[in-house]
């Protein structure tokens, strides 16, 4: 789990704190446990690092359906269509 000082928390990967760091973007489980455990916090940097690393190949279908992930301008969502097949756009 990331280390807490307070309340600002540490990237489990980097160690950097995460108030100056992007997060990551919410992955399904079945994703997530490729990259890491259940309960480790990761920046985006840190999970991309863990995807090239592992082999795991992030797509939109990656993606856990929520609002988190529609946050932003560019969001999670927007950077991943622009890559995914409409169908799969489409469920979001």
């Amino acid at each position: 789990m990331s280390e807490t000082d307070g309340l600002i928390e540490k990237c489990d990967g980097c160690s950097q704190l995460l108030d100056w760091l992007p997060l990551g973007t919410m992955l399904e489980d079945r994703v997530w446990h490729k990259l890491a455990d259940e309960s480790e916090t990761l920046c985006l940097s840190c999970v991309i690092d863990r995807a090239e690393q592992r082999g795991v190949r992030l797509t939109l279908a990656s993606l856990l359906p929520c609002a988190l992930n529609l946050l932003g301008k560019p969001s999670f969502f927007d950077l991943f269509t622009i890559f995914a097949p409409r169908a799969i756009a489409d469920q979001f």
